[in-house]
């Protein structure tokens, strides 16, 4: 995993908890970086769960909860990163872009990249479907880039999965539905 997505749990850990809890972590987990994550470099997968876990058992709170927390604050982090989306451009549009558009691009700057898979389906223009295909399973990681993209497009949304890996399912499917606006 590339160490930019360390620096923005680092930051995410330290605004949300403090330093003392990001120090903590990176003391319990003894890994060989002693914390310290090149923005461009490659890292284990492995050192990014165990650090969320660490954080997990410390705060008490449930995996999907923190992982879905990180994603939402890392949005804003991702989304200052890409070119400013059109005026006109909506939630959804945003999201059919990201497998097609933003992973492509990913691929081109680093061919070494790994970006999961998306494919969407629209059952109606109030709701999308999402199919999360990733060997890492970070589904809730992506379920809170979405509600991080539906409060930067200003737009009311409940998130759900159908299916789940974690759930012993073979894909995550992530259900988006535009909220009722009275």
């Amino acid at each position: 995993m590339k160490g930019a997505v360390f620096n923005g749990f680092e930051q995410f850990v330290t605004e949300r908890f403090g330093l003392s809890q990001w120090q903590q972590l990176l003391d319990k987990s003894n890994f060989t970086t002693a914390g310290i994550y090149l923005a461009s470099d490659f890292y284990d997968d492995n050192e990014l769960v165990t650090l969320i876990t660490l954080l997990c058992q410390a705060q008490h709170i449930e995996l999907p909860e923190a992982l879905r927390d990180f994603g939402y604050y890392f949005f804003d982090i991702l989304y200052r990163k890409i070119p400013p989306a059109p005026a006109d451009q909506t939630l959804f549009d945003f999201l059919r872009s990201v497998d097609k558009v933003i992973h492509v691009q990913v691929k081109k700057t680093d061919p070494q990249a790994y970006t999961p898979a998306l494919f969407y389906d629209s059952p109606d223009d109030k709701t999308i479907l999402l199919r999360y295909v990733s060997q890492r399973k970070l589904c809730f990681f992506a379920e809170g880039l979405i509600l991080g993209a539906a409060q930067t497009f200003n737009t009311p949304v409940d998130v759900t999965q159908t299916s789940c890996q974690h759930q012993g399912d073979k894909d995550c499917i992530i259900k988006v539905e535009l909220c009722q606006q009275n």
